[in-house]
């Protein structure tokens, strides 16, 4: 949030030009940055505080035309939350009664005390400010509030505005997205600035009106039009979030789209509705809108955070329990041992509960979809039918962007180079219209989503044509390929076959773009096509069950504590100062009869100096594994093992090569966190230069 700094002004109201100049300077000489602006009179100083927003008034006691305390009662009619300060040189008990019961809020008396002055003036600025800063963030959080109830209400209206294309009137389609444009059109009108996206939605509705009165549907471009007023509600609400100005030209591109929408046609619907009754939940692929509360991601990151917090409380707690009871081995520490253990119960169904907060339901962009295959099918020219099926899974926050960026890319290929255009297909004997299913499923520990078309599949021979001009396959390897690795080739960057580039697709990027995502979360992709008929695009996940808290040996190594993720590590043995020398006299470990790399942590961290093999210090080996591979490291000692919070990197810690992030240990120092992949390409790589060196 941005620091509000109004400019606040001060009003001082006296007859004696050379007492307002004093007054003046004096506070000119406090130095708050404020403006002082003066009144000679009762009504002047009357009209001053019309045209200006002040903040502190200091009044004189006699003046012509009234006094300093009826002027105060006439002020605070004005400006009832302004402070208003006289300053007089006979401030007896009687006046200071009576100029509170009329509204003063203070008294300065004469001579003038510069200190005393300087403090008081102070701190009825500093009240002033404190209280526009309040304010300020009041309306701020008003309108942060309906910025996230209207991006939520927004979020699926695409789907019910694609059901008023079906061939039959839906009362509840209607319904449904009206009552959504009213409550935003509500919320615009009582926030300031949000009077033109409250304008647009009111046209907007009256189409909808129409359309449950005359119970007709808008043709084609109608929906389109419906579409296009959905997009700029969310444009307005993006230039609102970010406090920009709408421009001229913008506001006269709204005009034009209000215009049209009053001009929309509307159709007669083909059929009559069928007497088996819609659900809701048909029409949104998901949950109700009133299903739940929204919460933004700052506020979960923060009650996240927060768990992090409790975690650590209860191994801090733990390793006092243990303290106390070496300390008094006689003491009987069951009642405390007890509590810890229902700590940690209610810790771990905290977290799991934190863990359904942050799952996303997939059903929030599936909804989507429809939309976009119908502007790229559009746009293109074609006939393109589609199916989804399994919307309502969820999944983390993390899996479900990659998900959505990946099945954009690949619904947009489908749509292009997949499906035929309406000529091509009928001379194939196929329907004119395409075909597209989207299909989501949950499988034991993975998320399996496919895409697959009726189209004309993939060219093999093309592809590989194109990998061998580009130089991606060896020559010797071309005879040896299988069909999945020729599939793969489009998923190097820049590859592309098609012939010219549409506004679609055909530059070559996406395809590598969704191998990238798919990679971050240890996931598979995997191609089936035949030409001719169609492709099969399966993309596996692998769900993980916690992202929260995570067990770890803590390691010290020349003074610095390290934490090992222990689901990568699968020994850990001790050596002596004569195992040391000769282990790195070959730079192997045997580990029950095979012979892995071994590398020391100063390796990793690429510190120059080397371990050296006469050091009486303990040493201790950690075997990890990582996708099949296995890896020795030596440690000087592993002291504990801790199950905690792994807390990311940020500005005043910034990101370290190797590492994920920080945890707190219980004695209140921190580790640094190996990341386990990175662990292995640095050794491995390092083990392959000194091999081939």
């Amino acid at each position: 949030m941005e620091k509000i700094e109004p400019r606040p002004k001060i009003l001082v109201v006296d007859d004696e030009e050379d007492v307002r100049e004093v007054i003046c300077d004096y506070i000119e000489d406090i130095d708050l940055g404020v403006q002082t602006i003066v009144a000679s009179n009762i009504e002047e100083a009357i009209v001053k505080t019309k045209d200006d927003e002040v903040a502190l008034i200091l009044v004189d006691y006699s003046m012509p035309g009234g006094n300093g305390i009826e002027l105060s009662k006439r002020l605070k009619k004005i400006l009832p939350d302004t402070n208003i300060i006289m300053i007089t040189g006979r401030a007896d008990k009687q006046l200071v009664i009576d100029g509170m019961r009329k509204g003063l809020n203070d008294f300065i008396e004469k001579p003038l005390d510069p200190n005393l002055f300087k403090k008081i003036i102070t701190g009825h600025v500093n009240d002033f400010i404190a209280k526009k800063e309040e304010e300020a963030r009041e309306l701020l959080l008003i309108k942060k509030s309906f910025i996230e109830e209207s991006l939520d209400l927004f979020d699926n209206t695409d789907n019910y505005i694609l059901r008023l294309e079906e061939e039959y009137y839906e009362d509840e389609t209607v319904n449904n997205l009206f009552r959504r444009l009213h409550t935003i059109k509500g919320g615009a009108l009582a926030v300031e600035g949000c009077e033109i996206l409250a304008k647009l939605v009111h046209v907007w509705e009256t189409c909808l009106q129409k359309i449950k009165k005359d119970k007709k549907r808008p043709n084609a471009d109608g929906i389109s039009l419906f579409l296009d007023a959905k997009d700029n509600c969310l444009k307005l609400l993006s230039i609102l979030d970010s406090n920009e100005k709408i421009s001229s030209g913008y506001i006269k591109e709204l005009d034009n789209l209000e215009a049209n929408l009053r001009k929309v046609t509307y159709i007669d619907y083909p059929k009559e509705h069928p007497r088996k009754k819609i659900k809701a939940a048909d029409i949104t692929l998901g949950l109700d809108i009133d299903d739940g509360l929204f919460v933004s991601n700052p506020k979960l990151d923060s009650l996240l955070n927060l768990t992090g917090d409790l975690v650590n409380l209860k191994n801090n707690f733990k390793t006092l329990i243990q303290q106390k009871m070496k300390e008094d081995k006689n003491k009987d520490y069951k009642d405390i041992e007890d509590l810890y253990d229902n700590m940690n119960k209610i810790t771990d169904r905290f977290q799991n509960k934190i863990m359904e907060i942050r799952q996303f339901n997939l059903a929030k962009f599936l909804n989507r979809i429809p939309r976009l295959i119908r502007t790229v099918a559009h746009d293109l020219g074609k006939l393109i039918k589609y199916e989804i099926k399994g919307a309502d899974i969820s999944v983390d926050r993390n899996v479900a962007k990659a998900l959505n960026l990946s099945l954009t890319h690949i619904l947009r290929n489908s749509c292009d180079h997949g499906i035929e255009n309406t000529e091509e297909r009928k001379s194939l004997g196929k329907n004119p219209s395409g075909n597209i299913t989207l299909e989501v499923k949950e499988s034991k520990d993975n998320i399996i989503v496919k895409v697959q078309d009726d189209g004309k599949g993939m060219d093999k021979d093309l592809i590989l044509a194109k990998a061998i001009k580009n130089e991606l396959v060896e020559p010797i390897k071309i005879n040896h390929l299988t069909d999945q690795e020729i599939f793969d080739f489009i998923f190097h960057p820049g590859f592309s076959t098609a012939e010219e580039v549409t506004s679609v697709s055909g530059r070559g990027v996406g395809m590598d773009v969704v191998k990238n995502h798919i990679d971050k979360l240890h996931g598979e992709i995997h191609i089936n096509s035949e030409k001719g008929k169609g492709t099969e695009i399966t993309i596996t996940i692998p769900v993980q069950k916690t992202l929260l808290v995570e067990k770890f040996m803590i390691g010290a190594h020349k003074g610095e504590y390290v934490a090992f993720p222990s689901k990568s590590i699968i020994a850990v043995e001790n050596i002596d100062k004569d195992q040391v020398k000769s282990i790195f006299s070959n730079g192997k470990y045997n580990f029950k009869g095979d012979d892995i790399p071994i590398s020391t942590y100063s390796d990793f961290l690429d510190t120059s100096e080397k371990e050296s093999t006469n050091t009486q210090t303990p040493k201790v080996i950690l075997v990890l594994e990582e996708e099949g591979e296995k890896l020795a490291v030596v440690i000087e000692e592993i002291n504990r093992q801790l199950e905690t919070v792994v807390r990311p990197f940020n500005k005043i810690l910034p990101k370290i090569p190797g590492f994920r992030g920080t945890c707190y240990l219980t004695d209140e120092t921190f580790a640094f966190v190996i990341s386990s992949s990175e662990l292995f390409t640095k050794i491995l790589s390092i083990k392959e230069k000194d091999k081939a060196a």
